[in-house]
């Protein structure tokens, strides 16, 4: 309870900052709520969880990620790259699997890269939320409040031109 009601103070403080100078981000409000449901589901799981990343090509292309945090580490990364191929019946192939653990973290250069939670709020809040010429942001908070995705993209580029992340799902270990 102590610790709800600091936030709250914390965030109206920022909010009255905010309101007296000029902001250079977008969906702060959105922002703080999910980073608040985030911070209890960090404590009530232990810091130890799954993510999963999806990244995806106007070819149909994809790339999907699950990331294993424990205590605040990570510690297993999976991937599984598909490729749109045409004249097969399914069009779509699973072109390159894997599965990285604490010993071979890094060891491929494919998949999203090794990133805890806290890691992807940070870069939310301080780079892909943060307001730029000529582009959009965006922020999505679909995971029992936590964030689902967040970037932004540039109004005048035609094909796979986003920054950022989309989160499929998380969950506690």
């Amino acid at each position: 309870m102590k610790i709800r009601l600091m936030f709250f103070i914390t965030l109206l403080s920022a909010l009255c900052i905010t309101g007296c100078s000029k902001d250079n981000t977008d969906h702060g409000i959105e922002y703080m709520r999910s980073y608040s449901a985030f911070l209890d589901f960090k404590k009530s799981s232990n810091n130890s969880y799954q993510y999963q990343v999806l990244q995806s090509s106007w070819t149909g292309s994809s790339v999907q990620t699950t990331i294993t945090v424990r205590a605040g580490r990570v510690t297993n990364r999976d991937c599984v790259i598909k490729r749109y191929v045409v004249g097969i019946l399914s069009n779509v192939l699973v072109a390159e699997e894997w599965q990285e653990n604490e010993n071979t973290l890094n060891t491929h250069t494919a998949g999203y890269p090794i990133r805890t939670l806290d890691e992807i709020y940070h870069l939310a809040k301080n780079d892909w939320l943060v307001k730029r010429a000529g582009a959009a942001n965006f922020f999505e908070a679909n995971n029992q409040g936590m964030i689902s995705s967040s970037g932004y993209y540039y109004l005048n580029c035609a094909d796979d031109c986003t920054v950022g992340v989309h989160i499929s799902w998380i969950k506690n270990l």
